[in-house]
């Protein structure tokens, strides 16, 4: 009996500095093989599932972490009942995974505080146990439960700690940006630090549209564009329509609808859907996904909804951000961008067209009309003038083009890529449109037109200063050859 003391004693004794679980496991197996002149070792805990897996095992042929305990202990250990429970058993093969014969076998369950059953299996190919010996066993494993919980404990406040770090970088990230690409860059990297995010998705609803639109995208080690789409069903479908969490455990492609973005082999097991949402407002929703298993348990799926209330908040901030800029970039008459943008966006074209030893367009555009129209019909109509000359420009253009309402009734247009050639296109097309085009006011319609004048870069000038002369210069010989024409003049700056 002393002998058993002395050993139970060195055993605790080995563990009470050891605060990572697979360290006390490992400790415990090795003590056990060496107290029992075993063979083999084994320890299980059951996982979020409640699965019976072997978390730790050595001394065998085959690897089994991570596989599910042999049958032949589990089946025991399904039925423990009472604090501990223990069991011999002799001539026990164990089969697929070890395919191996033993003369002897003890196991040892224990329930822990938690209900969770730790299971110590012993193995020996030649000689057998008896009953001191399993007696020692179970002295053993319930001296080692002491332990295990503690680096359970240990490893909850491990993680907590981490996740309070983790909400802690995410509510500096709101303060310190109102750009939403990196805030959900930020998002992203500082969840993945916790858990699992094989696949990680904020999308912003359109409730007008019912759209959803994948801001932020990352799968399998790819960041994919942003891209629209209908809602459809699925579990982000259904978060938005129930404004509820959406948790799946084993198998997403039991969950109609769903999309599997790259190769099959990756498939998506299990994930969290959360609601991102202000007030009574739904905005959008945030999704971490794994290719394992019942990788989300309560404490991920609690703090996916915590950053999912903070993003609520970044987001808010950074359309609040996005609308002011955009504001503060657009003639609110025609919704074109105002002289202001235009100042700033014109020598960035330049300074990227220098790069690319390309050319770049530039169209000053007048009304010839305006003061007439407003001296006949009004300030409202000469409004309705600028508004229509404004969409038939727009209309003309490309993309990539940028048309401006820069003061009254002067109109600019910025087109990247442009020769002498492509630009003057542009000009006719926009000036025999306005000619063409006829409002009909009290019964009466009422014609107008403009005068084009028409720079480009590097050929008429090489600063934004220069060719805005050389536009205007253009522009007004333009109005003194007659008006409702275009006119290219060349200004070395």
């Amino acid at each position: 009996m002393s002998e058993i003391k002395r050993i139970l004693a060195e055993i605790k004794g080995s563990l009470l500095a050891v605060f990572d679980l697979e360290q006390v496991l490992t400790t415990v197996l090795r003590k056990s093989l060496e107290v029992f002149a075993a063979d083999g070792a084994i320890a299980s805990l059951p996982d979020v599932a409640g699965k019976r897996n072997v978390v730790r095992a050595l001394g065998l042929a085959a690897p089994l972490e991570g596989c599910l305990l042999p049958k032949v202990f589990s089946d025991q250990s399904a039925k423990a009942n009472t604090h501990e429970a223990g069991r011999l058993l002799t001539n026990v093969v164990l089969g697929p995974q070890l395919a191996c014969c033993f003369d002897s076998v003890m196991q040892a369950d224990v329930v822990m505080q938690e209900q969770q059953c730790f299971t110590l299996c012993i193995l020996r190919q030649h000689g057998t146990y008896g009953s001191d010996d399993l007696d020692l066993l179970r002295q053993l494993a319930v001296g080692a439960t002491a332990a295990i919980e503690s680096a359970q404990l240990y490893a909850t406040l491990e993680r907590r700690n981490a996740q309070l770090q983790l909400l802690n970088e995410i509510g500096r990230s709101i303060a310190s940006t109102l750009d939403m690409d990196e805030l959900f860059r930020t998002i992203h990297q500082q969840v993945a630090r916790v858990m699992s995010t094989d696949a990680f998705v904020i999308g912003l609803y359109d409730e007008r549209r019912d759209t959803l639109n994948l801001r932020y995208l990352y799968d399998d080690g790819t960041l994919y564009p942003p891209f629209e789409r209908e809602l459809g069903e699925g579990p982000l479908a259904k978060t938005i329509r129930t404004r509820e969490p959406v948790v799946w455990y084993e198998d997403i492609s039991d969950i109609p609808g769903v999309t599997i973005i790259g190769e099959e082999e990756n498939t998506i097991r299990s994930g969290a859907v959360m609601p991102i949402t202000i007030g009574e407002r739904l905005i959008g929703v945030l999704s971490a996904q794994s290719h394992t298993a019942y990788a989300y348990g309560e404490e991920q799926v609690r703090l996916l909804a915590t950053v999912a209330s903070q993003a609520a908040v970044a987001i808010n901030n950074a359309r609040l951000h996005e609308r002011v800029r955009r504001l503060s970039f657009t003639d609110g008459l025609t919704g074109l961008a105002n002289a202001r943008r235009f100042n700033e966006e014109l020598d960035s074209y330049l300074q990227e067209a220098q790069q690319t030893e390309s050319k770049v367009g530039l169209l000053m555009i007048d009304s010839d009309s305006l003061k007439q129209i407003n001296d006949s019909f009004g300030h409202g109509v000469g409004d309705q003038h600028l508004q229509a000359l404004a969409n038939i420009i727009t209309s003309n253009i490309r993309v990539e083009d940028l048309a401006v309402r820069y003061a009254g009734d002067e109109f600019f247009v910025i087109l990247p890529g442009a020769d002498r050639a492509g630009a003057s296109l542009v000009a006719e097309r926009i000036c025999t449109s306005v000619a063409n085009y006829r409002m009909s006011i009290c019964d009466t319609d009422v014609a107008a037109t403009v005068s084009i004048g028409v720079a480009i870069f590097p050929d008429d000038a090489t600063t934004a200063e220069g060719l805005f002369r050389a536009a205007d210069m253009a522009m007004y010989r333009a109005k003194n050859s007659g008006r409702n024409r275009v006119v290219l003049l060349a200004l070395q700056a």
